[in-house]
């Protein structure tokens, strides 16, 4: 009866592959890297932002998208049902729920319990509503990948959003702009 959950772990792990079991160690391995080159190897960081984030990107976004057929991709882009609910739902929901919680969060939650003040609570909102006024971007096609989800789909998300951000995140900042937190 004990051999039985031990079974069935081996068999999830299994599934799972060696590239989604690594991926979050690689993370935090990458951001603590990040963290003390930024911080000791000051005059490193621009050459890191300038090669480093755009070689990163494509290594991470390439074996997803070698993957991709032409036809299902064309396919996906023309589908009205599921873009139209993609974008109802990334930009006449997300970003005012993404907003509210960060007002809730910040300003009321936080900055009541004494840990951030007015100022890091209004900076910290203002980088919440941006996080909500632009979603969906390259790390989805990773992310629906890893979950062996439905890649022609994911890209044709990035590349709607993509286009639509050009437009509604200067609607979203504005707003965000004219509003001030006390």
């Amino acid at each position: 009866m004990g051999n039985s959950g031990q079974g069935n772990n081996a068999s999830i792990l299994g599934a799972l592959g060696l590239k989604a079991i690594l991926f979050p160690i690689f993370v935090a391995i990458a951001i603590v890297l990040g963290l003390e080159l930024g911080i000791h190897l000051t005059s490193f960081s621009g050459l890191v932002s300038t090669y480093g984030i755009p070689v990163g990107l494509f290594f991470m976004i390439y074996p997803a998208m070698v993957k991709i057929r032409v036809n299902e991709l064309a396919k996906s882009l023309t589908d009205a049902k599921k873009v139209g609910l993609m974008v109802a739902l990334n930009y006449a929901i997300d970003p005012f729920l993404v907003g509210g919680l960060g007002y809730f969060f910040f300003v009321i939650i936080f900055r009541a319990l004494g840990l951030v003040n007015s100022t890091v609570a209004s900076q910290a909102f203002v980088g919440v509503v941006l996080l909500g006024a632009a979603p969906c971007i390259a790390m989805v096609i990773v992310w629906t990948d890893l979950s062996r989800g439905n890649l022609p789909l994911g890209v044709s998300f990035v590349a709607w959003n993509s286009i639509i951000q050009i437009f509604t995140t200067p609607v979203y900042v504005g707003y965000d702009k004219n509003y001030r937190i006390r």
